[in-house]
């Protein structure tokens, strides 16, 4: 079944009224003309730009307890994806499986390119010097080389 057609506009059961026809604005100057069809002279970056400064902003303060909570929920997924990233690599290529003494497989050694100076400084036994620079700076100096010491060093590095 079909709903019954509605007249279009409005009709009155009296024969001496008027039939409500919809109003549409005409505008017969160019003035209104502008004011009516004015977002359309602007452009859409300069009428989002005016929305933009036009609108109050009103910042609400998270609660600690929510930034807390999404805090430990996502370290708790990262943590979750970690484990689980290292249970398939174990499955499916044993990286990092011990061999038969019960040490760690050697990974391959990476070495940089690049310039001379990258090459040696890639080669220098970084860990061995540091330990040798640590003891180094354990030693006391005595009382009656301490000032010559310091002497030598603000000459070295040119210190006043």
């Amino acid at each position: 079944m079909r709903a019954p057609l509605r007249p279009r506009f409005a009709t009155h059961t009296c024969p001496n009224a008027r039939l409500s026809v919809p109003s549409r604005t005409f505008s017969s100057t160019r003035a209104t003309c502008d004011k009516q069809n004015f977002h359309r002279k602007e452009s859409f970056r300069s009428r989002l730009n005016a929305a933009l400064n036009k609108t109050k902003i009103k910042w609400e303060p998270i609660p600690i307890a929510l930034g807390i909570g999404f805090l430990g929920a996502f370290q708790l997924y990262r943590i979750q994806r970690r484990e689980k990233h290292t249970e398939v690599e174990r499955q499916n290529g044993d990286e990092g499986a011990p061999d038969s003494q019960g040490r760690p497989k050697k990974r391959e050694r990476i070495r940089p390119s690049g310039p001379w100076t990258v090459q040696v400084m890639s080669t220098l036994p970084l860990k061995a010097l540091s330990r040798v620079w640590g003891r180094f700076n354990e030693i006391d100096i005595p009382y009656y080389l301490r000032v010559p010491g310091f002497k030598l060093y603000s000459w070295i590095f040119g210190v006043k």
